[in-house]
C-alpha cells in the first residue's frame, strides 16, 4: 500500500476508531509488543463471547442480511481470538459462518448488499469467488467495481472496461445493512457490548461496526490497474484505456479512494491540461472534506456518529463525498477549500 492510499484508508479508520474506541490491548513502554494484562484478557474474552452470542441471536431471525452478519461477526471474531492466542495463520473459514453465508444468498441472490457480505469473506474458494463475481456482474454490467474484483488479466480488465460508466463499492449500502440489521430487533447480546464502552451507543456501534466490515474487507486489488497505467509512453490504446478508467473513478464513484486512483491515473495517461486540471481540482476539493472531516470527528464523537448514521439511513445512494459534504455543511462548515489551499504535507503523486 502506498503513501497516497494508506492515508485515505487510515481517513476512514480514524472516525471508525472515534466511534467505537474499545482497547482492548495496551502497548508496553516500547510502543512495540502489545501486553495484554489480565484485565484485558478477561475482557477481550467478555467481548468473543458475547460477539459470538451476537451471531447467534442474528442468525436466528433468518433474515438474509442477517445471516450475512452473522457469519462476518463470528468468522472475524474467531480469527481475532485465535491470533490473540498466538495464531501465526488465518484458521480455515467456520463452517457455521459458511453455512450462513450459504443460506443468506440463497435467499436474497439479488441483494448486493448480501452478496457483498458473502464475497469480501476470508477464505472462499476460487469457484465460490468466481460464482459471486458473475452474479454482481450480472446485476451490475455498468459498474467497474466487480471487475477490479474478479482476478482477470490486464487485457481482460480494460476490455471488460469499455462498457462500465460508474464505480460503485456501495459503501452506503453495506453499512446501511448493518444498521438497520442490529436495529430491527432487541438482540440480547448488543447489550454487554454497548454497555463495555460509556461513549457507545446502539447507532455508533451499528456504524462503526459496517464501516469496519465494509474498509477491511471490500477494497479491490487497485494496483490491478494503477500498473498497467504507469509509463511515460504508454501505447495509445491504453492511454484512452486508462483515461476511460480514471475518469469513471473522478466523476463518479463512491469512495474517495477510487477518486484518488482516478487522479493517480489521470496524471500519467492524459496529456489534456483542461483533464489534468480537473482531477487536480477534484483531488484537492477530496484533501479538504478528508481534513475537515477528521476535526469535525474529534469535536464531539458522539454527535458526529449520531449525524453519521442518520444521513446513511435517511439518504440512498449517498457516496462518500457527499456524505463528508453534508457532514461539514450541517456544522457550518464549508466544504469547499479557499482558492490556493493545498495540503501541507502533499505526498508526490501516485499508487
Amino acid at each position: 500500500m502506498t503513501m497516497l492510499t494508506a492515508r485515505i484508508v487510515a481517513a476512514l479508520l480514524l472516525w471508525v476508531s472515534l466511534c467505537h474506541a474499545s482497547p482492548v490491548f495496551a502497548q508496553d513502554a516500547d510502543g512495540d509488543k502489545v501486553v495484554e494484562s489480565p484485565a484485558d484478557r478477561e475482557r477481550r474474552a467478555a467481548h468473543v463471547r458475547d460477539t459470538l452470542a451476537l451471531a447467534d441471536e442474528l442468525a436466528a431471525q433468518a433474515d438474509a442480511r442477517a445471516l450475512a452478519l452473522a457469519a462476518f461477526l463470528r468468522a472475524t471474531t474467531l480469527d481475532g481470538a485465535a491470533f490473540a492466542e498466538g495464531a501465526q495463520a488465518y484458521p480455515p473459514l467456520d463452517a457455521l459462518a459458511a453455512r450462513w453465508l450459504s443460506e443468506a444468498e440463497r435467499r436474497a441472490p439479488d441483494d448486493v448488499a448480501v452478496l457483498l457480505m458473502s464475497l469480501h469473506q476470508r477464505g472462499l474458494d476460487d469457484p465460490r469467488h468466481a460464482a459471486l463475481i458473475s452474479r454482481w456482474r450480472a446485476l451490475e454490467p455498468d459498474n467497474l467495481a466487480p471487475l477490479m474484483h474478479a482476478r482477470l488479466s490486464g487485457h481482460e480488465l480494460f476490455a471488460a472496461a469499455a462498457s462500465t460508466t460508474r464505480f460503485d463499492l456501495h459503501y452506503d449500502d453495506v453499512i446501511r445493512a448493518v444498521i438497520e440489521t442490529l436495529s430491527r430487533h432487541p438482540y440480547p447480546a448488543l447489550k454487554p457490548l454497548i454497555a463495555r464502552d460509556a461513549q457507545e451507543s446502539l447507532a455508533s456501534y451499528a456504524a462503526s461496526l459496517g464501516s469496519l466490515l465494509w474498509v477491511v474487507s471490500a477494497m479491490p486489488p487497485f494496483q490491478s490497474v494503477a500498473k498497467p497505467c504507469r509509463g511515460e509512453s504508454l501505447p495509445a490504446t491504453r492511454r484512452q484505456q486508462c483515461r476511460h478508467i480514471a475518469q469513471i473513478m473522478i466523476e463518479n464513484s463512491d469512495i474517495h479512494i477510487a477518486e484518488s486512483l482516478g487522479y493517480s491515473i489521470l496524471t500519467r495517461a492524459t496529456d489534456n491540461a483542461a483533464e489534468q486540471s480537473k482531477g487536480a481540482e477534484a483531488k484537492r476539493v477530496r484533501d479538504w472534506l478528508i481534513l475537515r472531516t477528521g476535526e469535525l470527528a474529534t469535536r464531539d464523537m458522539a454527535a458526529f456518529c449520531a449525524e453519521f448514521v442518520r444521513l446513511i439511513r435517511d439518504t440512498p445512494q449517498i457516496t462518500e463525498r457527499a456524505l463528508n459534504e453534508r457532514m461539514l455543511v450541517d456544522a457550518g462548515i464549508d466544504p469547499t477549500p479557499s482558492p490556493g489551499w493545498q495540503r501541507e504535507d502533499e505526498p508526490a503523486p501516485g499508487l
